[in-house]
């Protein structure tokens, strides 16, 4: 190979060899033993392993056969045996290692041949088909070797795209220096693609490179991409920009690239369920794959969510074909939806081989900047990691000069390069552009393959800093290249040539001239595949043109920019340029264009799920009407309801602020609809109702109080909101309110207004006493759900009549609702659905006497809790409810103790709790330690109590105090209050209780009424068989006299 090659290239197809195999090998828990100059040995744990590896570098080899680049054809040959080894000097010996030897030799080009007994050892565990040779005689071998052949295919949906145009430019000088950061890049690559990672829950890993300014970050990326795309990577990037003109900006540049060069074949085998939400974001998926399914409609957030998800499936798509390094350029200008659709990328459970490396300027962001909260919370989840870039040391600066120089250096040359050090802190940019400069202007000559200089080297005037650096590159242009150079910076970091001669004099012409002169000094450069579109060299480029023109200047090219956009055809898909360029020109005379343009943007990024870009726009077009000669108080407001809905959506704490700012608004305006509006902001309905405090209460008493008594549907909402509200705080008036709203949404016969104001009206109804309207309420939602095409409502409906069916023994048919809610929190891929699913599949686990599986639900919920705005001391109440309805029956509820002081302690008013504690105490064999917490409910005849969804939990904990003491006045007054109850389920949110007549016999039995007692014990033995509760019959015998 290497005669028919050459030495340079056949070293080259070695190098790639191995790589391959390394990777193949490590993937799948092998250990490469050795090489053998042409080829290498590896062992495995099982044979599975083996041939799982086997194909992996098959496939690999064709990926690179499939290259126009690739040196030549990899025709590889693969053996594979199985059996025992012997181990001498880290080099193994023995049967297996001669079978696997010789029939590898008997194996043709691109073939893997295994010994029989490998394909009995797999079994069926793989997708391979295995095609018998029969009996081979080998050399060195007694008798004939049963064989098989491996018939391996090219992965299904395999796609081979090239290395990003942005990746893919070519560098003047080789890469210097850097070893210890390509070193960890490499290690955090192997970490992110091993086998271990992608048989295990967790998406992939992260680094962030920092750095000042052009001190290599993106250089040190394309390097790291080139090597891992040559041994078979897909490889993606994405550059975030100052204008951040399009929502998801890198994701959609990364994806749209690799859409456009994937063979539409291979993009279908990618696509999962939620492709057409893909498409939302993606140039031209839709075309390349059509049919794919319409985007769910649903609350904008969870048709956010489903977005997210969409981007996982993909990522987790791809990776299953290939590794995946995803490149992120310039991530301190990246907005807040970038970030968050990043981090869910990273948190996901999803198994996928995917590295992300990010660069970032750490001088242009503070620690408010959300990107510095992204890398913590991801370094707690052992995901990520940062690598900081300073300049380059002495030596390194010397291997840069003598790469320039194509040889060594010699001592005056050494010298010049320390110099050139000192001059630059061996920053990279600086002393690749001044080696450039002064090469250019003849301050160094090549002479005779040396440097000469026209002037003492410590005299050659090194410019002081990157900025001058630049300035004195582009003082090298004509004027009027210069002229064309800073409105190509007014347009932003990439240019459209057309666009440009738009706003240059002389038009055309001018700007060619100013191109053919710009790009030899790489000042500029095409963006390839893009037609007539070009991009800064470097980012520096255009941020020193930009910044050190006039303000004035500024915003009037701004103004010829949006000017001439607006004379464009499809203008509609440049919005957010058109508001950005005239929000930049609104001092100038351009203020009614900026208002209407950003709120246009805004109104199209909210309708894409960029809520923070929208909230942005917002933000843009109060600033313009400010500047307007045109006062008008009704958009001001209108734009402030906007914008605080979009951060509302964002999950913004701003959003509050803005909510009451646009009240305040309204209010001057005397405008009851519009405040209105600001008080609906504050009413969420469903799953995910926050808890609200005094002062929104206030704002919506009072926007109810100014609207017209007239039935209507805001009026409706109100209603319902206030109910939901004084929910949360066990208020007397939730139910009236909430009746109210639903009486008014049927007279108005909204099914829309109906299905909100029922799911408020459901909280409001919680407690013991409404089980029958409840689960009537639930039916109801599932109904308008239907009707409505609302999974969401749907979904409500479904999981909250659960808990109705299951507290009157109806035990199939909550098991079917929640297998509904189950299929649905599925497609809406949110966490707060997931999170009740697994809730209540915790509750029916632990019904069911399947303790281990329903903490190990329990814990799920905790985590997938986490991922929404739930408070972690909620959270943590939960869990230990669980927890607690499982050591019960299990009789070990001492070891709780320890759990539950802590909540008491975090939370000393949380009467619940106390009472949990003292339970505990008592089961612990420490009765009196319990008493002052029972005699404190039973003061006042256990009126304190609410009488919510945890009103018969309590009793239950209270009935158990009581027999522990043998408090007989308490027993009776808790027998009465329980007696209405007999023969139901006592069931809250954390799970079944287990039946009421089980709480009533013990009562019965310590009022001294053992016929009674024995008669409920009966009763709820009953009950447990018809709900096939056998921990809860467990414990009832052991209290039952009999």
């Amino acid at each position: 190979m290497r005669s028919q090659l050459g030495e340079e290239a056949g070293e080259e197809l070695r190098r790639a060899h191995d790589r391959m195999v390394a990777e193949a090998v490590g993937t799948h828990g092998g250990t490469v033993v050795k090489g053998l100059g042409d080829g290498a040995m590896a062992v495995f744990s099982g044979a599975s392993e083996a041939l799982e590896s086997a194909v992996a570098v098959q496939r690999a080899a064709h990926r690179m056969n499939q290259q126009e680049a690739a040196p030549a054809p990899m025709d590889l040959r693969i053996g594979v045996s199985v059996g025992e080894v012997v181990w001498e000097n880290d080099d193994c010996f023995g049967t297996a290692v001669i079978e696997a030897s010789r029939l590898c030799a008997a194996a043709s080009g691109g073939q893997i041949v295994a010994s029989d007994l490998v394909r009995v050892l797999t079994g069926g565990r793989l997708g391979s088909l295995f095609n018998p040779l029969g009996p081979l005689t080998l050399k060195g071998l007694a008798k004939p070797l049963e064989a098989v052949e491996v018939a391996w295919r090219p992965q299904a949906g395999q796609a081979i795209v090239p290395l990003p145009a942005g990746l893919a430019r070519e560098d003047r000088l080789p890469l210097v220096g850097r070893e210890s950061e390509r070193a960890l890049l490499t290690t955090e690559w192997k970490r992110a693609t091993s086998g271990e990672r992608r048989t295990q829950a967790g998406g992939g890993r992260v680094v962030l490179l920092s750095g000042e300014p052009g001190v290599g970050k993106t250089r040190l990326v394309r390097e790291v991409a080139a090597e891992q795309h040559t041994g078979g990577a897909i490889v993606l990037y994405g550059q975030c920009d100052e204008e951040m003109a399009t929502p998801y900006h890198p994701f959609v540049e990364a994806l749209g690239e690799f859409v456009s060069a994937c063979a539409d074949d291979q993009l279908r085998s990618l696509m999962g369920p939620l492709g057409g939400e893909l498409a939302a974001i993606v140039p031209g998926l839709a075309e390349h794959v059509p049919g794919l399914a319409e985007p769910l409609r649903a609350e904008p957030e969870t048709e956010r969510y489903r977005l997210f998800e969409a981007v996982v499936d993909f990522f987790a798509a791809m990776s299953s074909a290939a590794p995946v390094l995803l490149a992120l350029d310039d991530l301190h200008w990246a907005d807040a939806q970038t970030l968050l659709l990043l981090r869910h990328l990273l948190r996901s459970n999803e198994p996928m081989r995917l590295l992300v490396i990010g660069t970032y300027r750490d001088t242009d962001i503070g620690r408010s900047h959300q990107l510095m909260h992204l890398l913590p919370d991801l370094r707690r989840a052992g995901r990520g990691t940062k690598v900081a870039l300073s300049g380059l040391a002495e030596d390194e600066v010397a291997a840069m000069v003598a790469a320039a120089a194509a040889r060594e250096l010699d001592a005056d040359e050494l010298e010049f390069a320390h110099h050139l050090h000192a001059e630059t802190g061996g920053h990279p940019y600086c002393v690749e552009e001044v080696l450039l400069h002064f090469v250019e202007t003849g301050t160094l000559l090549r002479e005779g393959g040396r440097w000469a200089s026209t002037q003492a080297r410590r005299a050659l005037g090194i410019p002081d800093g990157v900025r001058e650096v630049v300035g004195q590159r582009l003082l090298r242009l004509p004027e009027t290249a210069r002229d064309v150079l800073s409105r190509a910076a007014v347009i932003g970091h990439q240019f459209d040539v057309q666009l440009l001669a738009a706003i240059v004099d002389g038009g055309m012409g001018v700007v060619i001239d100013a191109l053919e002169a710009a790009e030899p000094a790489r000042l500029i450069a095409p963006v390839p595949g893009q037609g007539e579109r070009y991009r800064f060299g470097h980012s520096l480029v255009r941020s020193c043109i930009y910044e050190d023109m006039p303000t004035s200047r500024r915003r009037w090219l701004h103004r010829a920019v949006g000017l001439a956009l607006e004379g464009q055809a499809g203008n509609g898909e440049r919005l957010s340029e058109l508001a950005i360029h005239f929000s930049e020109a609104a001092a100038v005379g351009e203020a009614d264009r900026a208002v209407r343009y950003a709120r246009e943007a805004g109104d199209r990024a909210a309708a894409r799920q960029a809520f923070e870009a929208a909230a942005a726009h917002y933000a843009r077009a109060r600033a313009a009407l400010d500047l307007s000669t045109v006062r008008d108080p009704t958009l001001a407001c209108d734009l402030q309801l906007a914008q605080a809905a979009a951060l509302y959506r964002a999950g913004a704490d701003q959003f509050r602020t803005a909510a009451f700012a646009a009240a305040d608004t309204a209010r001057s305006l005397g405008d009851a609809e519009r405040l209105a509006s600001a008080a609906l902001l504050f009413v969420r309905f469903g799953p995910s109702n926050p808890v609200v405090n005094d002062l929104e209460i206030a704002l919506m008493q009072e926007a109810l109080e100014r609207l017209d008594t007239a039935d209507s549907p805001a009026r409706a909402r109100l209603l319902g909101g206030l109910g939901a509200a004084y929910t949360t705080v066990r208020s007397q008036p939730a139910v009236a309110y909430s009746r109210q709203a639903v009486n008014m949404a049927r007279r108005l016969g909204d099914p829309m207004v109906l299905a909100s104001v029922l799911a408020s009206h459901h909280a409001a109804l919680a407690g013991p006493d409404t089980a029958d309207e409840w689960l009537e309420v639930a039916r109801e939602l599932v109904a308008l759900g239907e009707q409505l095409d609302d999974p969401e409502t749907r979904f409500a409906g479904h999981i909250s009549s659960y808990a109705s069916l299951i507290a009157s023994g109806d035990v199939d048919a909550a098991d079917a609702a929640l297998d509904a809610g189950d299929a649905l929190a599925r497609q809406l891929r949110q966490p707060i659905f997931a999170f009740h699913v697994l809730r209540l599949r915790a509750a029916q686990a632990l019904l069911a006497g399947r303790i281990t599986e329903g903490e190990t639900l329990a814990t799920a919920m905790r985590r997938k809790g986490q991922e929404t705005s739930i408070p972690p001391t909620t959270l943590d109440a939960m869990f230990a409810g669980f927890r607690f309805l499982a050591r019960e029956q299990q009789g070990r509820l001492p070891e709780l103790e320890p759990e539950i002081s802590h909540l008491v302690s975090a939370q000393p008013d949380w009467l619940l709790m106390k009472i949990v504690q003292a339970h505990l105490r008592c089961a612990a064999g420490r009765p009196e330690e319990a008493r002052p917490v029972l005699n404190r409910v039973k003061a006042n005849g256990f009126t304190t109590i609410r009488r919510d969804e945890l009103w018969l939990e309590t009793l239950f904990h209270l009935t158990a105090i009581a027999h522990a003491l043998g408090d007989r006045a308490a027993a009776a007054e808790l027998y009465d209050l329980l007696l209405p109850y007999s023969g139901r389920n006592a069931f809250t949110g954390m799970g079944s209780f287990g039946p009421v007549d089980r709480a009533l016999g013990l009562l019965a039995a310590t009022t001294g009424h053992p016929e009674a007692a024995a008669a409920h014990f009966s009763a709820a033995l009953a009950l447990c068989t018809h709900l096939r509760a056998p921990g809860w019959a467990t414990l009832i015998h052991t209290h039952s006299p009999a």
